[in-house]
């Protein structure tokens, strides 16, 4: 017998690593997955974005139309100015109150307190249009439009904007408060 001989195991290589293979196949799925979620990423931002702007308008509208109302039924009397650009409201107890369609936005002056308040109702892509009454009406409207905008890569949301017209309508007063109160007539 032969003594102190063993058998020889043969030893396979120990795996030390990943292959370039397995590698570059990992590091170009991991690639695909972070190129979807940036662009999930953008939509997302560019539609809150859209959803602010939009909740912000409405808020604006919303406070521009209880503002005009108030205004109006506080007020006798309704004329556009010479330049036809606005809409003056003479009120009987105070200065008038007057509403001007600028480039920004649909601006109103009123005074507070001997005062002059100005504020600004800024609204995207719209125009502004005073239905002041006739002779025998009494009502007086504010029309905001909406304006078509070129859709162009760099304007995506213009298509979102809404088709329709907001009509404001309000009634003028027509007797003074005092003589409303104790039943008399004008």
């Amino acid at each position: 017998m032969m003594q102190g001989h063993t058998p020889r195991t043969i030893r396979k290589p120990c795996r030390a690593g990943y292959s370039l293979i397995e590698l570059v196949t990992v590091i170009s799925m991991l690639s695909a997955l972070m190129m979807a979620s940036a662009g999930l990423f953008v939509t997302l931002m560019r539609a809150e974005r859209n959803t602010g702007w939009a909740i912000s308008e409405q808020q604006t509208l919303a406070r521009l139309a209880l503002q005009f109302r108030r205004d109006v039924h506080q007020a006798q009397t309704a004329a556009k100015p010479e330049d036809a650009n606005g809409l003056i409201l003479n009120r009987p107890s105070s200065e008038p109150v007057q509403y001007r369609i600028l480039a920004e936005g649909l601006e109103r002056i009123a005074s507070i307190n001997g005062k002059p308040h100005r504020e600004v109702f800024r609204l995207r892509n719209v125009s502004w249009n005073f239905e002041s009454p006739s002779e025998q009406g009494t009502s007086v409207s504010l029309v905001v439009t909406p304006t078509v905008v070129e859709q162009s890569p760099s304007n995506a949301s213009a298509a979102e904007m809404p088709t329709r017209s907001w009509r404001i309508a309000a009634e003028l007063m027509l007797t003074p408060p005092a003589q409303a109160m104790a039943g008399g007539t004008p």
